[in-house]
Parts: C-alpha cells; structure tokens; sequence
C-alpha cells in the first residue's frame, strides 16, 4: 500500500489497539543487530517513532540508554507507562525532524517507521548523530497476503474496498532486491558497511 503523507498522527489516535495489534520482531533481528553493534550499559540509543514500543524491549534489555523520540502524544503516554520499570528509558514528544540530540549515540533505529521521514531531512540527521563507528538500523515489517488462508485476504480486500476505495493495488511481496535498494539509500548520504 503507498504511503498517505500527512496522516502519521492517525495511528496515535488508536494508540492501545495499535500497540495490542502491531507485530513485533523476530529475534534473529535483534541477534543480528547486536552482533554488529554490541550495546551495553554506557551505551546509548534513540528510537525514532517509537510507536507502541515493538521494537524497544530487547534493546533496553542490554542495559543501554534508550531516548524514543514519539510524535504522539498518547503513544508517548503508553510507552511511558510501559517502560516505567527500565531506569535507561526515556521518551521525547516530538517529532523527529524537530528533535535536538543531546548528544552523539551508538545507535539510531526506527522500526516500520522512518519512511514518514523525508529522506533529505531524516539521514543527514541520523549521520550528525551518531558517534564515530555509530550504527543506524532501519528495519520494518511488509505485510503480504497470508498465501494459506485466501479467505482473510479476499475479506480484507472488501474492507479497503470501502474504507479506502482507490488505495490498495494488488501489489507485489517484498523481496530482496527492495531491500537492497532501500539500504542502499543510505550510501548517498555518507554511511558506509551498509547491510540488508
């Protein structure tokens, strides 16, 4: 489905059910992520977009300091609470354009969503904010048609029939060659050892 500029803020107004239906990730993500990068305790991280906090667990698990930068204010509520037990989390109602770093990190990450960012805007920052040897890490989900049960598939296409008429091409399964060219981005804004 194309991306509707402008409409990020929708998803803060359902902020719970987001947070209860979202999928998370599989951990050979996170496995990956940390061989590269290894965190500690005197490390620290910002997530862009937290939303309901998918993506932030294993990574306030290896003790570093984890910043979520959130435009919505009722995610930030949610994973305030969330995360209240975690000393190494905090959270900044803002938008991530706006965002002023208080200082350099080891990693940035963004989970299902940095694409709301424009790209001239969001990788330039990302690059100024990282320390030397920094890692930034882009990674989503890409729902495709659960190929084994046609009936859900073929219900949901009724849904966006009515609900968003016009909006949802009958599109292709993400692959590996999307992957590569949307890491490769990266490269023209200075990152090098980039990795899909």
């Amino acid at each position: 489905m194309p991306i509707i500029k402008g409409l990020e803020w929708t998803f803060d107004t359902e902020a719970e059910r987001y947070a209860a239906l979202r999928p998370g990730y599989v951990q050979e993500l996170y496995d990956d992520l940390f061989a590269y990068a290894p965190l500690n305790e005197a490390a620290a991280a910002v997530e862009v977009g937290i939303g309901g906090g998918q993506a932030t667990l294993p990574v306030l698990k290896t003790g570093c300091r984890v910043t979520a930068v959130e435009y919505g204010a009722q995610f930030c509520r949610l994973c305030r609470e969330k995360f209240a037990g975690y000393a190494n989390f905090s959270i900044v109602n803002a938008k991530f354009e706006d965002y002023v770093s208080a200082g350099k990190c080891d990693l940035v990450y963004s989970a299902s969503a940095f694409h709301w960012i424009p790209e001239e805007i969001g990788y330039p920052k990302v690059y100024a904010m990282l320390k030397r040897g920094g890692v930034f890490a882009r990674f989503a989900n890409h729902p495709y048609k659960d190929k084994g049960r046609q009936e859900i598939h073929e219900a949901l296409q009724r849904l966006y029939a009515v609900y968003m008429p016009g909006s949802l091409e009958e599109g292709r399964e993400y692959s590996e060659e999307d992957a590569q060219r949307r890491a490769q981005i990266a490269q023209r804004y200075g990152f090098e050892d980039i990795q899909y």
